[in-house]
């Protein structure tokens, strides 16, 4: 009579049994993956920051890194140094960049690793007038990150570069192209802002970051010859507007070398000498209309004739140019 309650009972004791186990069971489950979690979390921290201090290690030791190009006007190189500083605390709130370095020509050069563009300390925000240089080690190893820093130009870039920024005019001076770096600010302000003269690519300028300001690379040759070119213009525009207008006659009389205008709008014009030699050797290009005042330099005696390409003469215009002249034009006191 027993029997069938013992079935009944067993079978229930089985049911919470196999319940209690599964709970338990799912417990274990979740135990073991928070542990690997926290380990995982663990291990990517700890390859972190032993990546952190190898990378400063092999600076410290090698004394040299692979730069990036700087807009194109430098290229990819090497940059060695003769003195390298790094610290090699783990924490540190004071803002200290993880590599300083001097290079062999006496330069300052910072630089910061970052993991995934997050950088291990507190980054200063502030490289005015610096040169740091951001370098990301997330997709590094151990065993290839003395090659990824001395060999590859690779996940880095300059936050800024102060140094290579000042070198700029003094490299194009020397390949004969005679540049001047122009803050875009007062740019906006250049007669020329519809033709701008910098140095482009695909059509575009280049406009380089420097210190929170961004700069073009204006070409002064072209600049010049747009300048003097517009010059001519101007002149010639200027010459039409003082033509008669209308109706009004003038005769010009020639009386003892002397021209008057008449009758209607006499004009007194000072009469000039008789000897035609004597009047040209009294011509100078300062007294050309198409002389540019602002851009004499008469302490060294040079005048800078507007056409001077179209009249195949110097930029620098020697002042006795005028009397062998044919487009002189002297202007009006």
């Amino acid at each position: 009579m027993l029997l069938p309650y013992f079935y009944i009972v067993r079978s229930k004791l089985d049911a919470y049994v196999k319940t209690k186990v599964s709970v338990l069971f799912s417990h274990i489950k979740k135990e073991l993956n928070f542990t690997a979690q926290f380990s995982l979390i663990i291990m990517l921290n700890f390859n972190k920051v032993t990546l952190y201090k190898l990378a400063e290690q092999i600076i410290y030791t090698k004394k040299q890194i692979c730069v990036p190009s700087y807009y194109g006007i430098f290229k990819q190189r090497d940059l060695k140094f003769k003195e390298v500083q790094i610290d090699g605390r783990y924490q540190r709130d004071d803002r200290q960049p993880d590599v300083t370095a001097t290079s062999q020509d006496d330069k300052k050069y910072l630089i910061e690793f970052v993991y995934n563009n997050e950088p291990l300390h507190k980054l200063t925000s502030d490289f005015s007038g610096l040169s740091c240089l951001k370098i990301d080690l997330s997709h590094q190893k151990l065993e290839s990150l003395e090659d990824f820093l001395l060999k590859s130009a690779d996940n880095r870039k300059w936050l800024n570069n102060r140094n290579d920024f000042e070198r700029i005019e003094d490299t194009y001076q020397k390949a004969n192209k005679p540049v001047k770096l122009v803050c875009t600010d007062d740019c906006k302000h250049c007669t020329l802002i519809n033709e701008c003269c910098a140095v482009m690519v695909e059509n575009k300028p280049i406009e380089i970051k420097e210190s929170g300001k961004m700069y073009r690379i204006c070409k002064r040759k072209l600049y010049d010859k747009i300048i003097g070119q517009k010059a001519a213009i101007d002149v010639s525009q200027k010459r039409e507007l003082v033509e008669p207008l209308h109706t009004m006659e003038i005769h010009a009389i020639h009386e003892d070398n002397c021209f008057r205008l008449t009758p209607e709008r006499p004009v007194f014009i000072k009469k000039s000498h008789k000897n035609p030699a004597v009047r040209n050797k009294e011509k100078s290009c300062f007294d050309c209309s198409r002389n540019l005042e602002w851009k004499n330099n008469k302490n060294r005696g040079f005048a800078n004739c507007g056409m001077w390409e179209t009249l195949s003469v110097s930029k620098k215009t020697p002042p006795k140019t005028a009397i062998n002249c044919s487009s002189f034009d002297k202007k009006q006191k």
